[in-house]
């Protein structure tokens, strides 16, 4: 049952393309890649390849195993661009963003304190065709799976937007 407050969702465009698109076996492979891992790990961030799952879900699983039960209440997803220059960073206007294993709620409020402090840009186009946030999402939405979504694509920026975009996400 979709949450009536979710109005616009990003749909899971490489579901059963460049992951499995089928909700059993996605979450069977997502759980067997993420294992178990040092339950004092206690990361501030991760990085995980975007690469499709059959080539990339092994050490995607061993990245986000640390995400596993850690109570997140949100989680920064950051991604390059593939398929359009972007300039700073840049957001979607989604509420969700739809898995096979159902919708991830986009953190509306982060994202929007972060427009409004000139830190990131309104850009729905560049998400529109974008696979990087995408291939995380199996992962996230097994790993935290009550954690809200700030999906964010960082293209050109200045060492000064730098700074201020990375001490933004420490507060």
């Amino acid at each position: 049952v979709m949450d009536m407050s979710i109005q616009k969702v990003r749909p899971a465009i490489l579901a059963g393309r460049w992951y499995e698109g089928d909700a059993t076996r996605l979450r069977a492979n997502v759980e067997k890649w993420l294992g178990t891992c040092d339950e004092a790990l206690r990361p501030q961030a991760i990085v995980a390849p975007h690469a499709g799952h059959v080539w990339s879900g092994d050490i995607a699983g061993k990245a986000w195993c640390v995400a596993q039960n850690r109570g997140y209440k949100r989680i920064f997803v950051l991604c390059p661009n593939h398929r359009m220059p972007v300039s700073g960073v840049v957001a979607d206007d989604s509420d969700a963003f739809d898995t096979p294993l159902g919708p991830i709620r986009v953190d509306t409020e982060t994202r929007d304190a972060l427009i409004d402090a000139g830190l990131v840009r309104m850009q729905p186009s560049a998400h529109k065709m974008e696979h990087a946030i995408e291939i995380q999402l199996p992962f996230m939405k097994v790993a935290a799976p009550d954690a809200l979504l700030v999906p964010l694509i960082v293209g050109q920026m200045s060492d000064k937007m730098v700074q201020r975009f990375a001490s933004r996400l420490r507060t």
